[in-house]
């Protein structure tokens, strides 16, 4: 998981639009979007209604009845001419369909789709006899976005199932007196004032109790093919500049969520300590919430409840607030949860112990921003405990040990990034190229962590700043690690990676733990790569560790959607998106993922997760405080 960063957003109001087709292509350039069969009388359906809405992740065609018609049939060749042929391999979709109904529709995982090549065909049929009326192609939607929901924030946590979205939005203000503006659901921050104060006295009222940057978190879940919001969460105790949110981290059934507000100051150590102190500046904490079992009888509403209120054994915030400098442990800067809910790692980059061992030596700080991680355990009974206190075993000031986090899905497997660690080798201890960047894997077993590699790119460069993202393939077996300052001119798969032509172009790479050694097995680039382009700044692996998805924060092709031309840098720092996939044993890029938003600086790709071993995607863009659900 890549880590975040201190940052303000504004809050955005939740669409509920399940299907939107993006308009293609760009007044620069005209694209060639492959065959035409926009006159077929099979088309895609562009009108839907509050009975009839959009639906989430499909494609929906209609077509006008066929008088005489007893049945009609609706066929797909998702891949176009897989067998060389010259002929599309159309199957058909379910059954037969009634003459009445005038409408089909095909589920898609939008990144996944095949978007040049896909077929689709329509037949009516009398009886047994049944006549092509016509076919549609989905390459004039090759330029475009299918957006199943807009969210709120840019750090995202996507449930397994693909079915609840958490979105942290850390730089949102509160204001707590929500009887003023009445909602829906009850606020347990509502106020006791009356609603019929006049508009001078809630002015006032807004000025004098809003919560500057307090963050919040927002639960969007999919119900009958609609994202909605379910909730929207807060901490018990809520101070200005928290900034709660600033990471999440589901289970993989989406009741248990971990959240992180790096703004946080009290000065207590352990779980549930006094969270009213505020004398550690930017000390940090994390929160658990869980869902309830069932919902409320009343309201139908599933209700999200503060478990505990988690904070680092050593707990320390910025000794001199007036320096400008952020100086506190930053614990929560990055988190992750296993796939049960029952393990939290949690990343403290500020962390200032020169301790080159776990569980030991953290109560000194002759090692600033040496950084730490931290492992938590909860108990039969829902307890929350620390389980490990965990450092490098090269511990060095300013390595930011804890730069990023991922933990493999039973726990037992822990990646940490240094993005500031300066080895020139795998010795660990040869500093001779300044931040480098490293990754450490700890391993737990029988209850006790211990460091099991210390993980360099085969190519090692200055200031390349690798592990500034991390991620773990389910099994824990599989390691992709960004690089965002990478320099390499190359592109694609398998390039040279010592052709430092491109200044902070980014890289990406793919670790395979074999016979208990970490060997990279594969080095990426972006296809188009250009300098300051930033291409790993995060990474996100499915569970089966065979897609990989790559963000460029920075890239500044103007095109909208999937597979549009990658070229036209019209649009400064908009973001991209690569998706690569592994078969038989070579990856390859299979999908270039933009922004369905026209315009520059959104920073598209700041927080990506997969759902569904890869089959569901969502990326948010951070100046856009939006998040988009392939």
């Amino acid at each position: 998981m890549r880590s975040p960063r201190k940052v303000c957003c504004r809050l955005l109001s939740l669409s509920a639009a399940a299907l939107l087709v993006a308009a293609c292509g760009s007044t620069e350039q005209e694209l060639d979007l492959g065959l035409d069969f926009s006159d077929s009388p099979l088309r895609f359906k562009s009108v839907f209604t509050e009975d009839d809405p959009r639906p989430f992740g499909q494609i929906v065609f209609a077509w006008d009845e066929v008088p005489e018609a007893t049945a009609y049939r609706f066929f797909e060749d998702r891949d176009g001419d897989s067998d060389g042929d010259g002929e599309p391999e159309f199957v058909q979709v379910g059954g037969d369909i009634p003459p009445d109904t005038l409408e089909a529709s095909t589920s898609v995982s939008v990144h996944l789709f095949d978007w040049e090549n896909a077929r689709f065909k329509l037949e009516s049929c009398v009886d047994t006899v049944c006549t092509e009326l016509g076919q549609q192609s989905a390459a004039r939607l090759s330029a475009a976005f299918i957006q199943p929901a807009s969210g709120v924030g840019f750090n995202i946590a996507l449930a397994a199932s693909g079915t609840v979205l958490a979105s942290g939005a850390p730089g949102t203000s509160t204001f707590p007196c929500a009887e003023i503006f009445p909602v829906e659901e009850p606020d347990p921050f509502a106020c006791e004032y009356d609603q019929e104060l006049d508009d001078e006295v809630v002015e006032t009222l807004q000025l004098t109790e809003t919560v500057s940057q307090a963050g919040a978190v927002f639960i969007l879940r999919l119900i009958d093919d609609v994202w909605v919001q379910e909730a929207t969460l807060r901490p018990d105790v809520s101070d200005a500049g928290d900034q709660f949110g600033s990471a999440v981290a589901i289970s993989d059934d989406g009741t248990l969520l971990a959240i992180s507000a790096l703004g946080e100051d009290s000065a207590a150590t352990g779980v549930d300590g006094d969270a009213d102190d505020n004398t550690a500046v930017d000390a940090g904490a994390v929160y658990i919430f869980a869902r309830d079992a069932s919902p409320d009888p009343e309201t139908g509403v599933f209700a999200w409840t503060q478990q505990a209120f988690i904070k680092a054994s050593n707990t320390e915030g910025d000794p001199d607030v007036d320096d400008g400098d952020f100086e506190g442990d930053r614990f929560g800067n990055a988190l992750e949860l296993a796939a049960d809910g029952q393990t939290l790692a949690v990343a403290a980059p500020g962390e200032d112990s020169n301790s080159l061992l776990i569980n030991a030596g953290e109560n000194n700080n002759a090692a600033p921003d040496a950084g730490a991680a931290y492992v938590f355990t909860r108990d039969m009974m829902g307890v929350w405990a620390q389980q490990a206190y965990i450092k490098a075993a090269n511990t060095e000031a300013d390595d930011l040990f804890g730069s990023a986090v991922a933990l493999s899905d039973n726990g037992d497997t822990l990646a940490v990034g240094a993005v500031n660690e300066s080895a020139s080798s795998t010795d660990p201890f040869d500093n001779g190229a300044e931040r480098a960047g490293a990754v450490y894997v700890f391993t737990r077993s029988g209850g006790a962590w211990s460091q099991q590699a210390f993980v360099k790119a085969d190519t090692i460069g200055a200031r390349d700043e690798f592990g500034s993202s991390v991620a773990l393939s389910g099994a824990g077996d599989r390691l992709a690690v960004g690089a965002q300052q990478e320099d390499s001119a190359d592109a694609g798969v398998g390039g040279d990676a010592t052709s430092n032509g491109l200044e902070n172009s980014g890289a990406a790479y793919v670790f395979l733990l074999a016979g208990g050694d970490w060997l990279q097995t594969e080095f990426f680039k972006a296809s188009n790569p250009d300098p300051i382009d930033e291409f790993g700044f995060t990474v996100a692996l499915n569970k089966s560790g065979d897609k990989l998805l790559v963000s460029a924060l920075r890239e500044s092709s103007n095109s909208l959607g999937i597979n549009g031309e990658d070229e036209l840098d019209f649009a400064v720092d908009k973001g991209a998106a690569y998706l690569f996939v592994e078969t038989g044993g070579a990856w390859s890029q299979l999908a270039f993922i933009k922004s369905s938003q026209s315009g520059a600086t959104q920073l598209f790709g700041w927080d990506a997760e997969f759902a569904l071993d890869g089959q569901r995607l969502a990326i948010s863009a951070f100046n856009t405080s939006t998040v988009f659900i392939f």
